[in-house]
């Protein structure tokens, strides 16, 4: 099973050589430009440069990072029979599922492309990342992390001692850049990183995916479709409603056996 998800779509058509065209102008690109600043031009997995790097150094790969959402937006796209199994491993219905304690969604919407949701990476580290093919977990120390892997193929090197800390580097460079910042950037959101690492374990999870199939077969109606549902509560009101169709024809057949 596969998540679905998606970036904010912004109406800027033009390609940033890190960013791509979603952070090429505006407040996203800003706030990207605050992360690749705060990671220190570094991919915080594999520890490549990037190309902009203002000190790099003789002995790392300089190579083109990109700017990665720890949180991606999600949503929900249905194939033509219009079943929600599709639906059912997006962001909204797994964040409940798992029971993260997230007071309003539509808060963490938005703040999706603030500094605290994004990290610097080299771009198959990216796309590993964002199809939870590996993630972080929390640590004793704050801000401290270790690499968990599940699907290790696209991971060109590993931190030393499979740990990775997060701190703010904006700094690190002479005060005579022009890159120098006035104020700390915030460090990646330990809630958000939580979040991506429970999903990540929820969709590994051995025998995940038949189980989820299972358990939207038993909401099937007549014809075996079930209508889409877009989050938690949709899925239960629809469980809540088969259970009362359940229930009446429960009540008419004791009614005709008596």
């Amino acid at each position: 099973m596969k998540l679905l998800l998606t970036l904010r779509p912004r109406p800027s058509t033009k390609q940033h050589p890190i960013f791509g065209k979603e952070w090429a102008t505006g407040q996203n690109h800003s706030a990207m430009m605050y992360v690749l600043l705060r990671d220190g031009y570094t991919c915080v997995l594999t520890g490549f440069e990037d190309w902009s790097h203002p000190q790099p150094s003789d002995d790392t790969p300089r190579v083109r990072l990109n700017g990665a959402h720890i949180l991606r937006r999600a949503i929900c796209q249905f194939n033509g029979s219009k079943s929600y199994k599709s639906a059912v491993t997006t962001f909204d219905i797994l964040v409940n599922f798992t029971r993260i304690p997230v007071k309003n969604l539509e808060e963490l919407h938005e703040r999706i492309d603030d500094a605290d949701n994004g990290i610097i990476l080299e771009k198959n580290a990216h796309d590993g990342f964002d199809n939870f093919h590996w993630c972080l977990k929390q640590t004793e120390t704050e801000h401290v992390y270790d690499l968990k892997v599940f699907t290790g193929g696209g991971i060109l090197k590993k931190p030393e001692n499979n740990r990775i800390t997060f701190r703010d580097r904006s700094n690190d460079f002479p005060s005579s850049s022009t890159r120098k910042m006035n104020r700390s950037i915030d460090l990646p959101n330990p809630l958000y990183i939580h979040i991506h690492a429970t999903i990540a374990g929820v969709l590994n999870m051995s025998g995940a995916g038949k189980f989820f199939d299972e358990l939207l077969d038993i909401y099937k109606d007549d014809k075996g479709n079930v209508p889409p549902v877009r989050s938690w509560p949709e899925l239960e009101d629809v469980m809540e409603k088969q259970l009362l169709k359940e229930t009446i024809t429960k009540q008419f057949e004791l009614v005709k056996v008596q």
